[in-house]
């Protein structure tokens, strides 16, 4: 039964492993009960999925998989933090409560299939969300459009005033 148990657990945690947007390993060792139940809810509330993994079974469930580079994350009390959709999620919950807690330690991690230091981890928490780098990328598209929008709207006004100073010209002369 056990052998069937840990089975379906990598075969679940491949399954996982391949559809990762991004995850971050992290060493939780002297963190208490309340302190991870504390960090799982600010990684749900994030839409993140939060693992301890036994090292065993990650290694058999990396097989295949983008983590088979991160073999060197799998030692010592191990978890991983794992998002489908948001890149920079896992990285910013984790680096911030890692400030708060010491004591998680940020071994690395992945990001669209290319292994990470805790460092670049550290960088990537630093970046602004995707909807704030999407909104400042839209006002850049945007700027350029509406400064020329405001050129046309000066030509056309400039336009109408000299045909109404030529109006009013011909019509003072015929008076």
């Amino acid at each position: 039964m056990a052998t069937e148990n840990k089975i379906r657990t990598v075969e679940e945690l491949n399954d996982k492993f391949k559809k990762v947007k991004s995850a971050v390993f992290s060493d939780f060792t002297g963190l208490n009960v309340t302190q991870i139940t504390d960090l799982r809810r600010k990684l749900r509330a994030a839409s993140i999925e939060f693992k301890v993994v036994k090292n065993t079974l990650a290694l058999r469930a990396s097989q295949e998989t983008d983590f088979e580079k991160l073999s060197e994350y799998f030692s010592g009390p191990t978890s991983v933090a794992i998002s489908y959709e948001d890149v920079v999620a896992p990285a910013k919950v984790i680096v911030e409560y890692s400030k708060r807690q010491p004591a998680l330690k940020i071994k690395g991690g992945i990001l669209d299939g290319e292994k990470v230091g805790a460092e670049k981890i550290r960088d990537l928490a630093k970046l602004p969300s995707r909807e704030v780098l999407l909104s400042m990328l839209l006002s850049t598209f945007q700027s350029p459009i509406s400064g020329f929008v405001g050129t046309l709207e000066g030509i056309l006004r400039q336009f109408i005033y000299t045909l109404e100073g030529i109006k009013s010209q011909k019509e003072s002369k015929k008076e």
